[in-house]
């Protein structure tokens, strides 16, 4: 956690509900988390509607060359 995370943690009541305790503490992770979830439901629901799913068999290599350079880049981002 940063300064200002233990900052705003020791300011924090006692009393606080725990979503905003949730919120202070692990700021980053839920900010990824809500970024995450709506590329998800956007992602989701177009390929249902428009069926992208009958492209997969035949183009299998080009998701597995995204999933593993985003697991490149991020294993960047956090190791810096």
């Amino acid at each position: 956690m940063t300064e200002t995370q233990v900052k705003a943690l020791e300011e924090l009541e006692p009393d606080a509900p725990w979503h905003r305790k949730l919120m202070v503490k692990y700021r980053l992770f839920v900010g990824i988390l809500i970024a995450s979830g709506l590329c998800h439901i956007v992602w989701w629901t177009c390929a249902i509607k428009y069926n992208w799913f009958v492209l997969f068999p035949d183009l299998y290599y080009m998701t597995l060359a995204m999933v593993v350079g985003g697991i490149v880049a991020g294993e960047d981002y956090f190791y810096k």
